[in-house]
């Protein structure tokens, strides 16, 4: 197992100033299907995958902050801010209303 874990990031094209888009991504996933947008993640020492970005600081000093979450999917390549996925809410016993539950 190694100590160190390497983070490669990119300038993102969709970035302007002033937007909340981070200022770096990573990089892109050749390897990604027609039409998605997915990147190149960081594995983790544990083999986990996560998505890294880097947005301009907000203090005197400047530079970037770097952020990395955790890749959705272990089935798929990390890609960078892709959706989360809802799951389904749990039913609870309602007291009668007069309404019906059309849940």
């Amino acid at each position: 197992m190694s100590d160190k874990i390497y983070i490669n990031l990119v300038s993102n094209p969709k970035y302007t100033e002033g937007s909340n888009l981070p200022v770096m991504v990573g990089p892109s996933n050749p390897n990604a299907p027609e039409g998605k947008n997915w990147t190149i993640g960081v594995k983790m020492p544990d083999g986990t995958w996560w998505n890294q970005a880097a947005f301009a600081s907000k203090d005197e000093v400047g530079g970037l902050t770097i952020i990395l979450t955790p890749s959705n999917s272990a089935a798929k390549p990390a890609g960078g801010f892709q959706q989360k996925s809802f799951a389904a809410k749990p039913t609870y016993g309602k007291t009668n209303t007069g309404f019906k539950n059309q849940f």
